[in-house]
């Protein structure tokens, strides 16, 4: 069924078209709310337009007021112009927009010309590094956070500016000084938009240079001196989103998303995701048309977006899309040259608050795109590319389509990680057509069996679903069992903790069972299937008991766990019941969180209306409480039901991700009551 389905498309597929289009994405600085980005979204109507694609562009209000759900939008902004330059003790130009985008914080406010002394901060990040430095009418110098450095340097300590050679690590590729020459892609984002200022971005290489030039010239009693001017304009503009649509039978629909953002050239990140879906759009189109695949019962729509700011504004504005919308994929840093760039193609899963069977389909497609060669005996199939499966971790589009408010399941295709990331080096020669093509197929596959699929279809999907699950758990089960049997003693914890980690996932897979109804009426199957799955898991997880000494309490029959076991077993009951954090178990079930905004909370523009010490102690409170926050935070508003308390929530981010942190909780979810995102039932 999906074989020969994956074959037609491939033999469509073009990479090499695909990279043509990523060649003219790149052409555009396409920087939210830009007219660099309105051109390369005219770029992608116009090749939408060229192969009888459907396609409308759709504006929205980018005026740093209007709020989609909890997302501020953005001012439009237009540059000019930008240029920094070294005076004393020498004259040397360190930064251009008209010769590289990324050496402008994007952004960055007009200021006249301007000669300042350059002052060097180490981070800039704590209150500590700014006492005794009088950095009035002068610009600094920092590797650290530039949201931080803002709000310290410019908004509390009247610096006019920032040079900036941050140049993040990006785990196991690139450490800091791995790309001496790059200019890392850098925005005024987050709580630091009300500032009036600027910023330039300037290479690792060059920031050594210069910090060394100010302890040189500091050792003569001299200072160093920099020029600079930005000839920017915010303005209240528009905010566009390319929708495009194969029309289905029903009103149903299957979504496709990639965002077109980021500075010039940023080819991998993500012209190479938005090209990717031009040519799934055509080659689907194409299909279509010459009758090699049937018209489909359900639409397929094709969005191209700023990042999250364009899907959180189109779903805000046309709600009525999302309870037609059956799943949704997102296109994310698809077409890396891998050996250039180190990643790996990743299918990244839905959270398990939004149960879907949709990861489980992407990577059945996937599989039958791997066997690229074969073994010296001609047997087998195997890549000739690296590739892996990853939970949910969130940072794209795909997490506001997965909210559980939003209830899009959307899986992400990505290759992480990317050695050039958000550098002035993502540029076209990092991208490789087999790997456009490789996820171009696999995106169109995945996208045309849902809109199309039936009866059969969905009992396939039901039994791919099942079949899946029990292997993980099988694996995951005989894993967590070797591990007890090289121990030295039993930890009852750590044994409920897993146990509580396949109740969730258990309970989850169950539930995209019923979701699989949805393309076709197959509860009878459904039924039967459910009862395979939860006999094998019953079995895998009766040999615990078995391997637990009986005066632990982990009876068991028939290899069956006992139902009605002591209450102080369960993991929250006992991992925090008692001890130090006690207390913060008890605050946390007296907490029952209810949303009050569809989709994920965006802080950016609550933050902004905070006074100088509430933002300071959410500062702090990041560093105190990392676990709390993140893909943390994220994931326990996605199970805030306005049913479960935050204990029961505790239980189930720590069964996602493995983390847990009580005190954090209460302390972030007593935060968004304060702004007022959510209430307490």
């Amino acid at each position: 069924m999906i074989r020969k389905l994956v074959q037609t498309i491939a033999a469509e597929f073009s990479g090499d078209r695909a990279k043509e289009s990523v060649a003219g994405i790149i052409q555009f600085h396409r920087v939210q709310a830009s007219p660099g980005y309105r051109q390369a979204a005219d770029y992608v109507a116009g090749r939408l337009q060229e192969c009888g694609v459907r396609h409308a562009l759709r504006g929205f209000p980018a005026d740093g007021k209007t709020c989609y759900w909890t997302c501020l939008s953005f001012p439009a902004w237009e540059v000019f112009g930008a240029t920094l330059d070294l005076i004393e003790p020498e004259k040397r130009r360190l930064a251009d927009f008209a010769e590289c985008k990324t050496s402008l914080i994007q952004r960055s406010s007009p200021t006249r010309p301007v000669e300042a002394e350059l002052v060097v901060l180490d981070d800039g990040e704590t209150r500590d590094e700014y006492r005794g430095k009088n950095l009035k009418g002068k610009i600094v110098l920092s590797k650290g956070d530039p949201r931080r450095v803002f709000r310290l340097a410019v908004g509390e300590h009247g610096a006019l500016g920032l040079i900036t050679d941050l140049l993040g690590n990006v785990p196991p590729v690139r450490g800091r000084y791995d790309l001496p020459d790059a200019r890392q892609y850098l925005g005024v984002f987050g709580d630091t938009d009300d500032l009036k200022t600027f910023g330039f971005v300037i290479s690792v290489k060059e920031g050594e240079r210069l910090r060394q030039s100010v302890r040189d010239q500091t050792r003569r009693g001299k200072k160093v001196r920099v020029r600079a001017e930005v000839k920017t304009r915010l303005y209240r503009g528009q905010s566009d989103v390319v929708d495009a649509f194969l029309p289905g039978r029903t009103k149903e629909e299957i979504l496709l998303v990639a965002h077109l953002c980021h500075a010039q050239p940023s080819a991998n990140d993500n012209a190479s995701g938005s090209a990717c879906l031009l040519e799934v759009a055509r080659t689907l189109k194409a299909l279509i048309a010459a009758k090699k695949l049937g018209k489909p019962e359900r639409g397929i729509r094709f969005l191209w977006v700023p990042e999250m700011l364009g899907t959180f504004a189109y779903l805000a504005t046309q709600p009525e899309v999302m309870p037609r919308t059956i799943a949704g994929l997102n296109l994310d840093m698809v077409g890396q040259n891998q050996e250039l760039c180190g990643g790996s193609l990743l299918i990244e899963s839905p959270p398990l608050a939004t149960p879907s069977y949709a990861a489980e389909l992407l990577r059945r497609i996937r599989d039958e795109i791997v066997p690229e060669a074969v073994s010296y005996g001609g047997q087998g199939g195997y890549a000739l590319f690296r590739y892996a499966d990853v939970p949910y971790s969130g940072g794209s589009d795909h997490y506001i389509l997965s909210d559980p408010t939003v209830g899009i399941p959307c899986p992400l295709i990505i290759q992480w990680p990317d050695r050039f990331y958000h550098t002035s080096e993502d540029t076209l020669d990092k991208v490789d057509p087999g790997s456009l093509k490789r996820a171009g197929t696999m995106a169109a596959a995945y996208a045309y069996f849902l809109a199309s699929a039936g009866r059969q279809g969905a009992k396939w999907l039901a039994e791919e679903l099942v079949g899946q699950t029990q292997i993980a758990l099988i694996r995951d089960c005989r894993a967590k069992l070797s591990e007890l049997a090289e121990a030295e003693g039993i930890d009852l914890a750590a044994i409920c903790r897993f146990e509580n980690k396949m109740d969730v996932r258990l309970e989850q897979k169950l539930k995209a069972l019923d979701a699989v109804n949805r393309l076709a009426d197959i509860r009878d199957e459904v039924r039967v299937l459910k009862q395979e799955l939860k006999g094998i898991f019953e079995r895998e997880m009766g040999k615990f008991a078995i391997a637990c000494p009986p005066e632990l309490g982990l009876q068991h029959k028939d290899t069956k766990r006992q139902k009605g076991r002591d209450r102080s077993l369960r993991p929250g009951a006992l991992a925090f019941d008692s001890g130090p954090d006690s207390k913060w178990a008890r605050k946390a079930t007296k907490i029952v969180p209810v949303r009050l905004y569809t989709g994920p909370v965006d802080l950016r523009g609550a933050l902004r209306k905070l006074g100088r010490e509430e933002r300071e102690w959410f500062y702090q409170f990041g560093k105190e409480h990392p676990k709390a926050l993140g893909i943390n935070a994220d994931l326990a508003l996605f199970w805030a039901d306005g049913k479960r308390n935050l204990l029961e929530i505790a239980d189930r981010v720590e069964a996602e991700t493995g983390n847990r942190d009580l005190e954090g909780l209460v302390g972030y979810f007593r935060f968004l009551e304060k702004l007022e995102f959510i209430a307490r039932q």
